[in-house]
């Protein structure tokens, strides 16, 4: 999870850092741009674990993130007579550790800390530590969530399509198709050793067997659980997808260019996108026509 980082990140973290001093003990670096290595005319992806909600200045926006964490922020940094791009999260320790366990019902972290991330700053091994831990922890939840809807044999690759396009019903996320594809074919590798090393720590009889091409699993769970556990499901996504405006509306007290944010995201999945006059002054108004326009245009999943 460590190793060197670009120019663009340490140019974006020159700017993200010093506004939270001494409270931030970790910044995680994840998302495509670590993937493809891509930053221009893309959102860089952040993380910032900070102390407790003291980091605040104000008690209203430390509220916000206790109610329903993390906060998200936005920032634009010229680079290189470009301009890049990031939004990152705010968590405590403790916020952090537990959404990315089964006491969160939510699985807003579960898929994203699954995938590759790289720590780019932490304050001691200590809390590096206490991150990777929260990797493994939200793997063990994501398997452990996702296994039971697997009646017949199912190899790796079935396996991690399978949980994140569950954990992406669940937000109203404004995702092309094929971009789940993409991000386990990215990251095939992390994705097949990790399950590996979950899949034996399930309370279920599994068998793996040899394929011609990749190896296959088989796995005994109770019909019951097999209920619940769908049920489970569908409460998740009924209560995320009614959880995501309330998130934008949220956003709206912590993106200091939340407009300038979303016209981006909208008008580069939907192109020919115009804020009508009479929205234009106000913010609020102009944020909640992006985000009806983008549902009129299918542009969130």
């Amino acid at each position: 999870m460590n190793g060197p980082v670009s120019e663009e990140v340490k140019c974006l973290l020159d700017e993200i850092l010093p506004k939270w001093g001494d409270g931030v003990v970790a910044a995680l670096f994840y998302g495509s741009c670590l993937r493809t290595g891509i930053f221009l005319n893309n959102v860089v992806d952040f993380y910032l674990i900070v102390k407790d909600l003291t980091v605040y200045k104000s008690y209203f926006i430390a509220l916000l993130n206790k109610l329903l964490p993390p906060n998200v922020y936005y920032v634009e940094v010229p680079f290189n007579g470009n301009m890049l791009r990031a939004k990152y999260g705010v968590f405590t320790m403790t916020q952090f550790k537990k959404m990315a366990s089964n006491n969160a019902f939510h699985p807003y972290l579960w898929a994203r800390l699954v995938q590759p991330m790289r720590i780019v700053y932490s304050q001691n091994v200590k809390v590096e530590n206490a991150i990777i831990r929260a990797v493994y922890t939200s793997a063990i939840t994501i398997i452990s969530n996702v296994a039971p809807f697997f009646k017949e044999r199912f190899d790796l690759r079935e396996l991690w399509l399978k949980a994140f396009s569950l954990t992406y019903k669940t937000e109203i996320r404004p995702e092309q198709k094929g971009n789940i594809v993409n991000i386990y074919n990215d990251n095939r590798a992390f994705l097949d050793y990790l399950a590996e090393q979950v899949l034996c720590l399930l309370p279920y009889p599994i068998e793996k067997t040899k394929g011609a091409a990749n190896d296959y699993y088989s796995i005994v769970i109770n019909q019951h659980i097999r209920c619940i556990n769908t049920i489970k499901w569908f409460c998740r996504i009924v209560y995320g997808k009614l959880l995501s405006p309330i998130r934008l509306l949220k956003s709206l007290f912590t993106f200091k260019n939340a407009l300038s944010y979303g016209f981006y995201k909208l008008s580069k999945h939907t192109p020919n996108v115009v804020i009508p006059e009479m929205f234009e002054k106000n913010l609020f108004f102009s944020c909640m026509y992006l985000f009806l326009t983008g549902i009129r245009r299918k542009f969130f999943k």
